[in-house]
């Protein structure tokens, strides 16, 4: 089950809320459902770029 954006968006902002030095860096991908199937070229670019 997906959870809807606007319950990951609340995710995200209760955990930037908890951790304010840590902020979390969010990457959005236009793709299907599956982005490591759809679109494997653009997750490997999202993740080389991680430090």
């Amino acid at each position: 089950m997906a959870l809807r954006p606007a319950l990951q968006r609340k995710f995200i902002s209760d955990a930037d809320a908890a951790f304010p030095d840590n902020p979390t860096a969010v990457t959005s991908v236009d793709s299907s459902h599956s982005p490591f199937l759809s679109v494997p070229e653009r997750v490997v670019d999202i993740l080389l770029r991680l430090e």
